[in-house]
Parts: C-alpha cells; structure tokens; sequence
C-alpha cells in the first residue's frame, strides 16, 4: 500500500525546509532534508505512535517523489509525495 502525501519546501537561510501535509491538513516538519542526485532523505515523527522515520524517496520531477520510510525495527511504509 503507497500511502499518498503534499509536500510544501521552503529555504530559510539558504537552507532547505521541508513540511509533509497529511490528508487531514496538518503539517509535520522533517529533520534533515536533503536532495541530491534525484534522491530525497529525510527524518520525521510519525505523528501517532511517535516513531522517527527515516525516508529515502526518488524522483524530484513534476510528478513528485515515491520512496520508503522505515523505522528502527525496518518496519515501512511506501509514500507518494506531492508538491502542494
């Protein structure tokens, strides 16, 4: 199951900001966001049990970025992320 998902990306300071936009609206900051090579990694806290995710998602183009997040037990989830 890809569980779909908006992205918004700013810079503050030069520096890459990146919000995911659940279904509901709201909005979760990652930690460390980088893009490079078509590739986007990053960090967040699942916002119901509280779990850091890492994700590793390809793409970049206008049709947004698909890829895993995974916890410390490598549990994942697939995600399809699009520009807001």
């Amino acid at each position: 199951m890809v569980t779909p998902i908006n992205y918004e990306v700013t810079y503050i300071k030069n520096e890459l900001v990146l919000w995911i936009i659940s279904p509901d609206g709201s909005r979760l900051e990652t930690r460390s966001p980088k893009f490079e090579n078509g590739t986007l990694t990053f960090q967040f806290n699942e916002p119901e049990e509280g779990i850091l995710l890492d994700c590793k998602l390809e793409g970049g183009n206008q049709n947004g970025f698909m890829g895993e997040c995974k916890d410390d037990s490598g549990k994942s989830a697939r995600f399809d992320m699009k520009k807001d």
